[in-house]
């Protein structure tokens, strides 16, 4: 079994690496063959029994993707697991339910404004209020909700759901300094 060289790239740090079918043959011997499939559905323990036969092959793919600096398109995709916070692990409503405190605190300041009669912050605070009433409605059945990484990065939603965050960023922003105003104008009437 011959070692495989890689040659520098445009001075990048990968300058000699060097990667041996004994290596790669290594790696495969160390697989836990209970663990899932990946994203291309290949089980792992396909891959350790066939590992003698594939180490050669996997060796020289790897190599030719380090000198070209090229990945194909199925390998940046990403299996990406939601993270569980507490409660039942059956339950889709327990993986970060990030939405809920968003909404029940600006549907309580919303309701707080209407009951103390200011119409101004009430009317700001009443589209956000009902967006993410909405948000939070509209996310369908079997999704573990609004900001489910696996659905956003599945569906290429990072950049709408980025532009949403840097809204509501402003939104925010412009409801602190309406308050601070609201809150100064108070202290010197009285």
């Amino acid at each position: 079994m011959e070692d495989i060289d890689c040659r520098e790239i445009d001075g990048d740090i990968l300058q000699n690496v060097h990667l041996t079918e004994e290596e790669v043959l290594d790696v495969l011997k160390r697989l836990k063959v209970d663990k899932s499939p990946g994203p291309n559905q290949v089980y792992l323990r396909t891959l350790w029994e066939t590992r003698e036969v594939i180490a050669g092959p996997l060796a020289e793919i790897f190599v030719s993707l380090i000198v070209t600096g090229e990945v194909p398109e199925d390998w940046r995709l990403a299996n990406m697991v939601s993270l569980f916070k507490k409660g039942g692990k059956d339950k889709p409503g327990n993986y970060r339910p990030w939405i809920l405190p968003e909404l029940v605190a600006v549907g309580l300041v919303t309701v707080l404004m209407f009951v103390s009669m200011h119409w101004f912050i009430f009317l700001l605070n009443l589209p956000i209020s009902g967006w993410n009433l909405y948000r939070y409605l509209a996310v369908p059945c079997g999704n573990v909700g609004v900001f489910d990484p696996t659905e956003i990065h599945n569906r290429g939603q990072l950049k709408t759901h980025m532009k949403e965050a840097m809204i509501k960023l402003g939104f925010h922003l412009l409801c602190f300094f309406i308050y601070l105003y609201s809150m100064i104008l108070a202290l010197i009437n009285d």
